[in-house]
């Protein structure tokens, strides 16, 4: 072999090499700007996902209304859900652009765990109001105990959210009772406003009753399932939110409520 033609054969081998190198760094790049556009979309399918709803946590506390000077109010729901008149509920919250606290029984979310999702989906709190909606006044600790436990295991397991607020069924709630529930670090929420509207009242005394009830921290109490006429609640909501509007109420969850609160 001569000089010249060891020399070609050196300068062929060498660019071989170095296209082979070249190549290689390519798909790298490729394989890395990939990734990133992978991890892109995800960030972005997650922030679409992202519910609106903050976490919080609390000690036990019992409360009726938030003390605060700003004109809110929250407007919450019982004895949810169902497939009928909970997403009638739900469309004329989000046709009003209106934040609401769903308080839900375990019973009910079995039936309706999409109802559950939807809730949640569109940035409404939910709170836990047992299992089986039982007196807990009659019962004992254990008893008590599981009636929460089991309820927000269900919530947790459909939301990925646990509850943090609690309604007593029948607002019957003894000292035994909070004494289990400040064991679960769960805030009790009654209510200051009574719509009346589990008593079989017509959609305007429904709405006269709020109207004669509210003022700035208000908790309202409604039904979304569970009453005899749950329908005079469906037709009575568009015209407590219009009317509350009109007087400059904001309606939040119980949670930007108790944010409000004067210090």
């Amino acid at each position: 072999m001569t000089l010249k033609r060891y020399h070609y054969i050196l300068i062929i081998g060498s660019l071989i090499i170095l296209l082979s190198i070249i190549n290689h760094i390519a798909v790298l790049h490729r394989e890395a700007v990939s990734k990133e556009q992978q991890t892109q979309v995800i960030k972005k399918n997650a922030q679409k996902k992202a519910v609106p709803v903050k976490e919080v946590k609390y000690s036990f506390r019992e409360i009726y209304e938030v003390k605060t000077k700003k004109k809110m109010v929250a407007l919450t729901f019982d004895d949810g859900p169902d497939n009928r008149y909970t997403p009638q509920i739900l469309d004329i919250l989000k046709a009003n652009q209106v934040k609401a606290t769903f308080f839900l029984v375990g019973r009910q979310i079995d039936k309706d765990p999409n109802v559950v999702r939807r809730i949640h989906s569109e940035g409404h709190e939910i709170g836990n109001h047992t299992v089986n909606h039982p007196n807990l006044n009659k019962m004992e600790v254990p008893e008590i105990s599981a009636e929460i436990e089991n309820n927000n295991a269900k919530i947790k397991e459909l939301t990925g959210y646990t509850p943090v607020l609690f309604r007593s069924p029948y607002g019957n709630a003894s000292e035994q009772v909070k004494d289990v529930l400040t064991q679960h670090h769960l805030m009790l929420v009654n209510w200051s406003v009574d719509t009346r509207d589990w008593k079989m009242t017509s959609p305007s005394m429904i709405i006269d009753n709020l109207k004669s009830e509210v003022r700035p921290g208000s908790i309202v109490l409604q039904h979304s399932f569970g009453g005899k006429k749950v329908h005079n609640t469906i037709q009575a909501l568009p015209e407590e939110i219009k009317w509350l509007k009109e007087q400059g109420y904001t309606m939040v969850t119980v949670s930007e409520l108790i944010e409000q609160e004067d210090k």
